[in-house]
């Protein structure tokens, strides 16, 4: 089972992730992360990414930055474990966008977004 879960906005750590880090055999991060957690493997995307592939018939827990769904590489994660018929749970957290838009009140149904995140031109 894959569970991927935002860490919520702020510092790079797994303070606002509410789950219980025991029942996990391996928790994977952004190499910019910040852990005592013995079972933490830290690294680029692409590493990660594989190590995750590689390791799917364990407990694994993928935290990423902000929201799972919200700019992240997890969405490439979910495609091939949905194409692979792999079970994963989602556990959201709160993202920029997310806050900007509640603090504001404004609803994203009224909102048009652009983004040129992870664009080099």
């Amino acid at each position: 089972m894959v569970t991927i879960a935002g860490s919520g906005m702020g510092a790079y750590n797994f303070d606002k992730v509410d789950v219980d880090f025991s029942k996990f055999d391996l928790i994977f991060c952004d190499q910019n992360f910040t852990t005592d957690i013995k079972n933490v493997v830290k690294g680029s995307f692409k590493v990660v990414k594989e190590a995750i592939l590689e390791n799917l018939n364990k407990d694994i827990l993928y935290i990423v930055s902000g929201s799972p769904t919200f700019f992240s590489g997890a969405i490439l994660i979910l495609n091939v474990l949905k194409k692979e018929n792999i079970p994963f749970k989602l556990i959201d957290n709160t993202s920029s966008l997310n806050y900007m838009l509640a603090h504001e009140g404004v609803s994203l149904v009224k909102t048009g977004i652009v983004t040129l995140h992870g664009k080099v031109e």
